[in-house]
């Protein structure tokens, strides 16, 4: 008799355990299309859409860890950082050594002026893994507008090695220089931020007060007039215009 029950629960047990594995595979799929989706309409600029298909795919798998990363990333590029921080802190609930989490918070913090949390942020992910160019490049810009150049330097080389086409890491290190009375390395790495994107307004800044420093003062009003064309703030405008009038003199 308890042979024949065995026999008759066994099948019932497999049963269970298929229906069970098809539903998880059967959400994961489904997971993945939504990310996929949010993925397409947030290269469209359809960002609301695109937060939603994120959201579908968390409903369908509570610890979806690419589900957070991508809304927190949304997040970021739409300026939402407490947001954006909260979707890491989730992230990091479930992984905490996922170093998207800690990388992200370290990007908000940036952003947020908040230096100390972003160096402190973006030191953890590195503890996790050191391989990803944005830690440093974090830490380099905290550093830098906190005026420890010489550690903006090593930060922003080493995210250099790592990654030598992102046109911020030379802008970093090029006005570290420049703030190092160091005008030729200076020159050089703003020139590259430059070429990298023509678009970055305080690389023309440094740029023609490097100028200064070389003694040429053509290039440096060059430079300093670009930037004021491109409309910076109040504050860098009034710098910039101090420093043309004193070429004019």
């Amino acid at each position: 008799m308890k042979k024949k029950t065995c026999l008759f629960i066994l099948p019932i047990i497999l049963l269970i355990f298929i229906t069970i594995s098809i539903r998880s595979v059967s959400s994961r799929l489904l997971a993945d299309l939504h990310l996929g989706r949010g993925t397409y309409l947030e290269a469209n600029n359809l960002y609301e859409n695109a937060l939603q298909q994120y959201s579908l795919a968390i409903q369908l798998i509570p610890d979806f860890q690419q589900g957070y990363t991508a809304r927190a990333s949304l997040h970021i590029k739409l300026g939402n950082y407490a947001e954006a921080i909260r979707e890491c802190d989730a992230l990091l609930s479930i992984n905490s050594l996922n170093p998207n989490g800690h990388i992200l918070k370290a990007v908000c913090y940036l952003n947020l002026g908040k230096y100390e949390e972003a160096i402190y942020e973006s030191n953890l992910a590195n503890s996790v893994v050191n391989i990803y160019d944005i830690p440093y490049s974090v830490r380099g810009a905290a550093f830098f507008e906190t005026q420890r150049f010489s550690e903006a330097v090593r930060e922003t080389s080493m995210a250099i090695i790592l990654n030598p086409n992102e046109p911020t890491n030379y802008f970093v290190r090029g006005a570290s220089y420049y703030n190092e009375g160091l005008p030729e390395k200076a020159l050089a790495d703003l020139n590259k931020a430059i070429e990298l994107n023509p678009a970055n307004a305080r690389s023309y800044y440094y740029r023609g007060l490097t100028y200064i420093s070389l003694n040429s003062p053509d290039l440096a009003y060059a430079d300093l007039t670009t930037f004021l064309k491109m409309d910076p703030s109040p504050e860098w405008r009034i710098k910039a215009q101090q420093f043309l009038l004193s070429l004019t003199r």
